[in-house]
């Protein structure tokens, strides 16, 4: 990512002797993730594939025009957390960084940084002199902290030139699989088994194997970009699923990730939910839906997940219109505390996983024992993407 932050000093962007961005303004943001891998001989700096750098062209804290790379953490986060970071790329002394009216990063000056790992939520952030509870020079501003994403904040601009400005960059897909899908707290409505089709004991299985919410940030920014940390660029979102033999026709696909427990935070009764910060569906690797069988009372989505047969057909539309069919390969039943982690790859043979609750009810927990699993395998696109 390349920031341009001198007031008044429109440029243009040269790579390896040609010019790759025309006019370049104040407060514009340029992705070069099209640049991984190879080395911008002018800047000495080598984008290398399994990182992301910022490349900031911004004034020194004398006011004097300066170029600072910064390597953008793409380490897991926790369950439940979010990660904000905080640039210091203006002409301004030191300053403090208050979330919440307590100081959260004393002292940051010109070209460093700070960062934390935070609990999902909004925050009220305000920048203020090193060691000084006034003025406010930037801010308040409410930045809101999402699950698995990293929120990275910059000052540009200069404080006695009166041009300081908030950039914004978000990086998402960072948070950890869920180690837990809990997809039912009630009995289905009929009282017969949730084991499989003829109240088998486990539904038929074969030998044969199978092969993200753009951040919300409230802050008033002159420029920002979204970045997903994933190697495949994420592209058009799923809409709805159908997996006709078991009546479910279009349903809802709902965007979720993990809970503060870890678990996979599914949606409505009627809703499926998508685990977005893994593959889209039919993308390399495991595109995981889930959905209820029973909660509150009420029938959910994939109340019948487990009379799945092999061979079935799944279908998920996206909001272009396009779809991609499955064929199912495999059905499992899985005690719920040993659910594969594998089933969240996030490369490898692409696959679509089914996941909902069953096997034996247990009232005194309001929960399944088990998982149900069905795993999909690709057939085509209905359109080239």
């Amino acid at each position: 990512m390349l920031l341009h932050g001198i007031p008044a000093t429109p440029v243009d962007v040269e790579v390896n002797g040609a010019v790759a961005v025309p006019n370049f303004q104040f407060g514009q943001m340029q992705n070069l993730s099209s640049l991984s891998g190879t080395t911008l001989t002018a800047l000495k700096v080598k984008l290398a594939g399994t990182s992301t750098v910022a490349i900031v062209a911004h004034l020194d804290a004398a006011g004097a025009p300066k170029l600072s790379v910064f390597n953008n953490d793409i380490a897991t986060l926790a369950a439940g957390k979010g990660r904000l970071t905080v640039r210091h790329t203006a002409a301004a002394p030191a300053v403090d960084v208050r979330a919440n009216g307590a100081v959260a990063f004393a002292a940051l000056t010109n070209q460093n940084e700070a960062k934390a790992d935070l609990a999902v939520g909004t925050i009220s952030a305000t920048v203020v002199p090193a060691g000084a509870a006034t003025p406010v020079v930037i801010g308040p501003a409410n930045l809101a902290i999402a699950d698995g994403t990293s929120l990275i904040v910059y000052a540009v601009g200069s404080l006695s030139g009166n041009t300081l400005q908030v950039l914004t960059q978000s990086i998402s897909g960072l948070g950890t699989a869920p180690t837990r899908v809990d997809t039912g707290n009630s009995p289905v409505s009929d009282g017969s088994s949730a084991s499989g089709s003829g109240g088998a004991s486990s539904p038929t299985t074969t030998a044969s194997t199978a092969a993200r919410s753009p951040l919300a940030a409230s802050i008033v920014a002159a420029g920002s970009i979204l970045y997903d940390a994933r190697d495949h660029v994420r592209g058009v979102q799923p809409a709805s699923v159908t997996v006709g033999a078991i009546g479910v026709r279009d349903s809802p696909i709902v965007g979720v990730g993990v809970d503060e427990n870890g678990a996979l935070a599914v949606p409505g009764v009627r809703q499926v939910g998508w685990y977005e910060f893994g593959p889209r569906p039919g993308d390399p690797g495991s595109s995981v839906f889930a959905g209820h069988i029973a909660f509150g009372g009420v029938d959910g989505v994939f109340r019948r997940l487990a009379s799945t047969k092999v061979g079935g057909d799944v279908v998920v539309r996206f909001v272009d219109g396009s779809s991609v069919a499955f064929v199912v390969t495999r059905v499992e039943r899985i005690d719920k505390d040993e659910l594969p982690a594998e089933l969240f790859a996030s490369s490898g043979p692409a696959q679509l996983v089914l996941i909902s609750c069953g096997g034996a009810f247990n009232r005194d927990r309001q929960s399944y024992e088990d998982n149900i699993v069905v795993i999909a395998r690709p057939t085509d696109w209905s359109t080239s993407r």
